[in-house]
């Protein structure tokens, strides 16, 4: 089979997966945030194209364009979300209930996500294309396609209506064709960047970190060329005018997609150049550009090849020092699991870790400053450690280790490098920030990771090369191997999607003891708690009162939300209690009988009639308790 047949065969086998997985159950579940779009934003940017009200195209500050774009392509087919809420007969309940057309709401939901997983399935042949121009190397494309395709991670927040959605593709894409102008020189490349860089901004204002990102690619490049540029001034004129022109693409994208920019030029600069995750390192990287200009056009690059001469020598020293820091996280993430909590508490550290909205690590205990940064650092990493599949994490060790001793190869260090540095970034900017990491604030990493795993992938092929010679020397051999690896992280990625269905985006990996749990449910298990209330008997007169409001677009019955309720008026008959809602959104009831303590329904003597454990965890939970409050 020729190697275009098997880069077609692969990827398009991936995203099949991708769609199949996705659709499973894409519409039985509800997670934070996600009423926002489907009740107000995603109809009121395309009510501001039809009326060409601009201000109304800028619906969020993330801004969440290209979820309001997409998911808006269906809003027409599908039951009209402003009367999926039963006001009226709220009303009537004198707004004690909450009542949604319960039926609709599984239509709703598929309606707006088909759109984003859909585009995100597209996206990753684009990836792939990219990843094979970039590399020339058919088994690379195929690990690191299957690698990112058949992350659970990432599929599930392929699932989900919020600008992360689409920011992990667009971003990676982005990337990637900058990186294959950088290879080929190809303009089309530039293009195809500026374009996705806009799509980017239009998701999340993360993205405006993609200029110091490309500028980062640009500088260390010539670090880990094998021979030097013929005229360094030259190449350098050419990168700068190919980031000026991926730059102006993809703000003319942002502006032209978010035309509000126009009458408030603050939303522009809010989304660009001074967006949260930029404005505070603006002035060094503009700075930074202004001294590559003027020396490359004034100074014929004197400076930098001065730079270049003395520290080219030393590259393998660099890489392996920023490989040393991606093994020690995940080593001591690992170590800390499987010796019992040894470094840092693992469950609750979301809720422990924060006070009055501040990082302060209290479960830490008394320790120095110093000691709580750096195990606090740990404790934000160690959730990306544990959602990764344990074959990209061993291949991602494995390059690592090769670079660390020096044996990779100059593109493994080159990206090694690349990809510590901006998960340093994220991590120590939601540090600084107060800000606790978890999957969806550094769901770019996700795609990284998988080409690096990738690139270790083929680091372990030249070493099993090195100890079986006759494996380079025999074609059949060769493609067994490739097809063996391939096959292997496929059935990895298949394995981690079923154990994890259909609750992909609280993936945690085997690698994590069953004991513990790094995540919250985020609304999943709603649907099915639901669903045991409405079998019961005599459902639609039943009260229910729940800790999140996902589960009331799915009740038959009256759902009672409010965090403290009345006993005179409101006397629930089941409890929908979740693990991150028994921890900080606990029912309150005031005029209630001596006899009658709310905190029993937390404790082990609850009457505890259904209970899910999300992804087989017992710490993540969603249960259903009776009440059985006293009749009067």
């Amino acid at each position: 089979m020729s190697s275009q047949k098997i880069f077609w065969t692969i990827n398009l086998s991936i995203v099949t997966l991708f769609l199949a997985f996705g659709m499973h159950n894409i519409g039985k579940f509800e997670t934070t945030d996600e009423h926002f779009w489907k009740y107000d934003r995603i109809e009121k940017y395309w009510n501001g194209i039809k009326e060409q009200n601009w201000k109304k195209t800028r619906v969020n500050d993330k801004p969440g364009i290209t979820i309001a774009l997409l998911s808006g392509i269906r809003l027409p087919f599908a039951p009209d979300p402003d009367t999926h809420r039963n006001t009226q007969k709220e009303k009537e309940s004198d707004k004690q209930f909450r009542f949604f057309n319960e039926k609709d709401t599984v239509s709703i939901n598929t309606a707006l996500r088909l759109p984003i997983l859909t585009a995100s399935a597209l996206m990753l042949i684009l990836i792939a294309y990219l990843i094979q121009r970039i590399t020339r190397n058919i088994f690379i494309t195929s690990v690191g396609i299957v690698a990112i395709g058949l992350s659970p991670v990432l599929l599930g927040i392929s699932q989900i209506i919020n600008p992360d959605a689409l920011l992990w593709s667009t971003v990676t894409i982005a990337l990637l064709a900058h990186i294959a102008f950088l290879k080929t020189s190809e303009k089309k490349f530039v293009i195809l960047s500026g374009i996705f860089t806009g799509f980017a901004l239009l998701s999340k204002y993360t993205a405006s970190l993609l200029l110091p990102f490309m500028m980062l690619i640009v500088l260390t490049e010539p670090l880990f060329r094998t021979h030097q540029h013929k005229n360094l001034t030259r190449w350098f004129r050419k990168q700068i005018l190919a980031l000026t022109t991926i730059t102006a693409i993809g703000y003319v994208v942002f502006a032209i997609l978010m035309p509000a920019v126009f009458l408030k030029p603050e939303h522009f600069f809010y989304g660009t150049l001074l967006s949260p995750a930029l404005k505070p390192i603006i002035i060094p990287l503009l700075l930074l550009i202004i001294t590559v200009i003027l020396d490359t056009w004034l100074n014929k690059a004197h400076i930098l090849s001065f730079f270049y001469q003395e520290t080219q020598k030393h590259s393998t020293k660099i890489a392996a020092f920023f490989a040393a820091i991606v093994l020690i996280i995940f080593s001591l993430s690992l170590w800390n699991a499987w010796t019992h909590e040894s470094l840092f508490p693992l469950n609750n550290i979301k809720e422990e870790s924060r006070q009055s909205d501040v990082l302060t690590f209290q479960q830490l205990g008394d320790v120095s400053s110093v000691e709580r940064t750096i195990k606090g650092f740990l404790i934000l990493t160690q959730n990306f450690v544990f959602s990764l599949m344990p074959l990209t994490v061993l291949f991602v060790l494995f390059a690592c280790v090769k670079v660390l001793i020096g044996k990779a190869g100059k593109s493994t260090q080159h990206a090694t490098t690349i990809i510590t540095i901006i998960s340093l970034v994220f991590f120590t900017g939601g540090l600084v920030a107060n800000i606790f990491v978890n999957a969806r604030y550094v769901i770019v990493l996700y795609p990284l990771f998988g080409l690096l795993a990738a690139l270790g992938a083929w680091e372990g092929y030249y070493t099993t090369k090195n100890i079986w010679p006759t494996i380079n020397k025999d074609i059949k051999t060769k493609t067994l191997c490739g097809a063996i690896t391939v096959g292997a992280v496929t059935l990895c990625g298949i394995i981690s999607l079923w154990n994890s269905k259909p609750h992909y985006f609280n993936y945690q990996s085997p690698l994590l003891p069953k004991k513990y749990n790094v995540t919250d449910s985020w609304g999943y298990g709603s649907y099915e708690a639901s669903q045991f209330i409405n079998n019961l008997p005599d459902s639609e007169e039943i009260i229910t009162w729940t800790d999140h409001e996902a589960p009331c677009q799915f009740l038959t019955g009256k759902c009672v939300h409010d965090a403290k309720i009345d006993y005179q008026k409101v006397r629930p008959d089941y409890l929908i209690i979740t693990r991150r809602g028994s921890i900080t959104r606990r029912l309150k009831i005031k005029n209630t009988p001596e006899n009658v303590n709310t905190e029993d329904f937390y404790s082990s003597n609850a009457q505890e009639i259904w209970r899910l454990n999300i992804a087989s965890r017992p710490e993540n939970f969603v249960r259903v308790v009776k009440t059985d409050f006293p009749q009067e």
